[in-house]
């Protein structure tokens, strides 16, 4: 397992923890978790989207209607390894653990891991998979194939 800031290569494995809420602060839930988001937003930050007008698709100023903030272990992991991509994010999360249980009770807040995986399948330990749970409401997989004009 290698950790740095720069990629040699893509990497098409990560798991996401996402906190999403209508009153989300990215400094506050960084500063609760010890944990710097790797992105994020807060509600009435401002994007630009795309609208499909007539035949053509153009941007169009927006509004976020909620605040997201992410922790992505493909920002910091240079593996395609699902397991060690779970067990970076469970020592990462372990120290907030009682903090992630405050906002997974709480209504206001919905916290959600996506396991996002290069391949049709993959291996996980059941311990590791429970231990990664505990961590959020749901969990997502999404596993995607590697077209060669993917690559290219």
């Amino acid at each position: 397992m290698t950790t740095t800031s720069s990629r040699i290569k893509p990497i098409a494995t990560g798991i996401d923890l996402c906190i999403r809420s209508d009153s989300l602060d990215l400094e506050h839930v960084s500063s609760l978790l010890g944990v710097k988001a790797t992105s994020g937003f807060e509600k009435g930050d401002p994007y630009v989207g795309r609208q499909k007008r007539g035949p053509d698709i153009v941007t169009v100023d927006r509004v976020r209607p909620f605040g997201v903030w992410h922790f992505c272990t493909s920002e910091s992991l240079h593996s395609n390894n699902v397991e060690e991509h779970a067990q970076f994010l469970i020592e990462a999360l372990t120290p907030a653990k009682s903090a992630i249980a405050r906002m997974i009770a709480d209504p206001q807040f919905y916290v959600k891991i996506t396991i996002w995986d290069l391949g049709y399948t993959f291996d996980l330990s059941a311990s590791c998979l429970a231990s990664l749970s505990s961590f959020a409401e749901d969990v997502t997989v999404t596993c995607w194939e590697n077209r060669e004009e993917d690559s290219k």
